[in-house]
């Protein structure tokens, strides 16, 4: 992630929010995963897990897709947080 947010955000090396940009960045898919995982185990007992797996997968896939197209930082983190609820 480091390299992807000094490239694409245009950050430098010598930017002293470089690393904890990068971390936030990591971060933010974890906490998206944090909150999401005591819905998902329910909605799994009730609908299935297959379905609830596949749905997962498309939406986490979608996410992915704009991270990768984020033009801003804050839209790119915001794409990690909703991939992190939809992993």
């Amino acid at each position: 992630v480091p390299f992807l947010v000094r490239s694409t955000l245009r950050l430098s090396l010598e930017d002293p929010n470089t690393p904890l940009m990068s971390g936030l960045m990591g971060a933010a898919f974890l906490l998206g995963q944090f909150f999401a995982s005591p819905v998902y185990g329910p909605l799994s007992d009730r609908r299935g897990r297959r379905p609830v797996l596949l749905s997962c997968m498309a939406v986490s896939t979608a996410f992915l897709l704009a991270f990768g197209l984020a033009e801003s930082y804050w839209f790119a983190m915001a794409c990690r947080f909703l991939q992190g609820l939809s992993a």
